[in-house]
Formats: C-alpha cells, sequence, structure tokens
C-alpha cells in the first residue's frame, strides 16, 4: 500500500513542477519549485520506507517458526 500511495505522490508533485515549468508559471502554487521538490524528496522515502517493509515482511515470512531451515 506505501509503494501505491508513494508512487500516486510522487507522479502528482511530478505533474505539478510539469505544469508549473511549462503551462502556468505565474500562478503562485504551481511556481514553487522548492516545496515541489521536497515534496518529491518525501515521496521518494515513501516508497524506499514501502520497499524496504515489502522485502521485510518477504524475509519474515520464509522464516517463520516451525518450517524446516
Amino acid at each position: 500500500m506505501l509503494l501505491v500511495i508513494g508512487w500516486f505522490y510522487f507522479g502528482l508533485m511530478g505533474i505539478r513542477l510539469i505544469v508549473g515549468l511549462t503551462i502556468a508559471p505565474d500562478h503562485y502554487w504551481f511556481s514553487a519549485r522548492l516545496p515541489t521538490v521536497f515534496h518529491m524528496v518525501l515521496a521518494s522515502f515513501i516508497l524506499v520506507y514501502g520497499r524496504f517493509h515489502l522485502a521485510a515482511g518477504r524475509t519474515i515470512g520464509s522464516h517463520r517458526l516451525g518450517d524446516a531451515a
């Protein structure tokens, strides 16, 4: 679920950045580049966090109690 949220968030901020650079450079919300880049970094953190939990869940799932080694 975190990966879906992270990709959606990253994509939305990418669209915001592209629209701010091309279509609406005079609009205050779209022309704010620094907050947009910060949000893309935050979305990247969510993606890394989600990927970590996905990999950790697979590792834990393969080493359950009672399974043969």
